[in-house]
């Protein structure tokens, strides 16, 4: 943004049509930041998206009107750690100096179409040194059970000696995408609430996927360019329809952050696609030919608009949405038109953002557009 000597901010704009989200068992998607806060204390931001419909009525309890939770409620994280003993604790997040907390999670986005809570759980903690002696402190969010089974363990690693604010993950829960003879070549966006991003992307591996099965190795991977630019590689030929857990870690300068979420892989051709400015789908590939990038002014706002469609008859557009935008942006006058029953259906959102002067770097926001059948 512009102040005094016009500091320039820049935003990159990902996106993604659905045709359908999440079903299955509990775990899908967790990520860890953290700011440094005062000497060796560290505020950790852990965001979570978790099955709505998960166990009883008493799980997620909330205010919506079926009984559970919405946007706005805060909720236990429910759950199980299945411990070495057989003994059942609850989901917890540890700080890797031996001290542990339980979490409670607010609830940022909901779905009852597509059975999902999406939250975050703030942990304040202070530790004994800036870090581990010659090593990283290693905080980690572990518990049972992910949707395809096995525990999960999400873990970042921080070192106030050399960085004081993390990465932020920009991509989302989950990731969903056509069954194609080709290989997608998709970002994975991070850069940090002041606007610097990740330099770093590797797939996780060891103790870091807990009890996942990731991908082959041949299906999913980094090639030495996306390992600098957070474009991962999948064929899913080699996955056929399926829903894989994925664990990447994400490096800045000094720490690592976790991004472990689920990829979909459907045989769906008619998905929603985003057309106009800025944002725009390739309609052969279904997916972007560049991330479109704009440029704002500290202390002026920064307006558009993002629109998406489907072809499908019979079909609404249900949502346009982002997870994780930056500090003070918002969505609104969220607009739905066209005839769905002539595969017209359409919707629009504005994106609003006035950057701050701590904002004047870099950020990535991604956005997904879903679709249901008309009348549902």
């Amino acid at each position: 943004g512009r102040e005094g000597g016009g500091m320039v901010g820049r935003l990159l704009l990902v996106c993604l049509g659905l045709l359908e989200i999440v079903r299955g068992q509990h775990f899908q998607y967790g990520s860890v930041s953290f700011q440094q806060v005062g000497p060796n204390t560290i505020q950790f931001q852990v965001f979570t998206q978790w099955r709505r419909s998960y166990g009883t009525f008493s799980t997620f309890k909330g205010s919506g009107a079926d009984g559970r939770a919405i946007t706005g409620d805060v909720v236990d994280m429910f759950g199980v750690e299945n411990s070495e003993t057989g003994v059942a604790n609850p989901v917890a997040f540890f700080a890797g100096d031996g001290t542990s907390y339980s979490l409670k999670m607010a609830v940022v986005e909901h779905s009852e179409e597509d059975d999902f809570l999406y939250g975050t759980s703030n942990v304040t903690h202070i530790y004994e040194s800036p870090n581990d002696g010659d090593a990283d402190w290693l905080p980690f969010l572990k518990g049972c059970c992910r949707e395809s089974g096995g525990n999960f363990v999400v873990t970042a690693r921080v070192n106030m000696l050399r960085e004081q604010e993390s990465l932020r993950i920009k991509g989302l829960p989950v990731m969903s995408y056509p069954l194609s003879a080709a290989p997608y070549d998709i970002p994975l966006p991070a850069n940090t609430p002041s606007g610097v991003t990740g330099s770093l992307w590797r797939m996780g591996a060891g103790t870091e996927i807990g009890g996942a099965t990731p991908p082959p190795a041949a299906a999913a991977y980094f090639s030495a360019a996306g390992s600098a630019n957070g474009n991962i590689t999948v064929h899913t030929s080699m996955l056929g329809v399926s829903r894989v857990p994925f664990t990447i870690m994400v490096a800045s300068v000094g720490s690592v952050v976790p991004y472990d979420f689920i990829f979909a892989v459907h045989n769906e051709r008619e998905i929603p696609t985003f057309f106009g400015l800025p944002l725009q789908t390739n309609l052969t590939s279904l997916l972007q030919d560049s991330i479109p990038t704009l440029e704002g002014y500290v202390g002026y706002p920064l307006l558009f608009t993002v629109s998406a469609t489907t072809s499908r008859n019979a079909t609404v557009l249900r949502d346009i949405r982002s997870f994780r935008l930056p500090d003070g942006a918002a969505l609104e006058n969220q607009r739905q038109g066209g005839d769905p029953n002539r595969g017209g259906s359409f919707m629009t959102v504005d994106f609003r953002w006035t950057p701050r002067p701590d904002q004047s770097g870099t950020h990535f926001v991604c956005f997904e557009a879903t679709q249901q059948a008309h009348p549902p």
